[in-house]
């Protein structure tokens, strides 16, 4: 069977590398640093685990495992918190959204890999099946952003304006496919 897949969205870039070098060499790791992309990502990388800060913008941690727990898809994925939000209160409330570990930030990745080795081997049962293999999320992914970065328009309904703001959309999609 393939490698476990841990996503990981956190709004700071250097946290996020952090935790992909530590967790890279035994899983495949995707980190997110927008947290609105994560329900996209969550359909196409088929976690096995998610790991949330909390204090992020638009959508924070809390609000996305509330998203995940009422997904029929996503309601059995665990979800590790690692924020800086150590009150115990916000731990208890981390734990009653259905957090299955709550820790908090400056982290040592050594515990985290070893807190996340626990887990999957309790887990090892239950796991399934993936629909994607690791290269066929990669392309599904890029397919997906770039599709993205083509459809935007404004929200202005102004004919004109959204026209032109479509064509700069479209030849800014073109000149990306070249450099992928």
């Amino acid at each position: 069977m393939d490698r476990w897949r841990i996503l990981v969205v956190d709004d700071n870039q250097d946290t996020l590398d952090l935790i992909r070098m530590s967790l890279e060499e035994e899983y495949d790791v995707l980190t997110l640093d927008n947290p609105i992309q994560t329900p996209d990502i969550l359909t196409v990388f088929e976690p096995d685990l998610v790991v949330l800060d909390v204090m992020m913008p638009k959508v924070s941690g809390f609000q996305l495992i509330e998203y995940m727990k009422k997904s029929k898809d996503f309601k059995d994925i665990p979800v590790v918190f690692l924020t800086a939000k150590g009150a115990i209160s916000d731990q208890k409330y981390g734990y009653t959204l259905g957090a299955s570990l709550y820790l908090t930030k400056p982290f040592q990745p050594s515990r985290l890999l070893k807190n996340i080795k626990l887990m999957f081997q309790n887990m090892a049962e239950q796991r399934k099946p993936k629909k994607y293999s690791m290269r066929e999320v990669e392309l599904r992914l890029s397919l997906q952003a770039t599709y993205k970065r083509s459809t935007q328009e404004p929200a202005i309904n102004d004919a004109g304006k959204t026209e032109g703001a479509k064509a700069k959309a479209d030849e800014t999609t073109k000149k990306n496919l070249w450099l992928d």
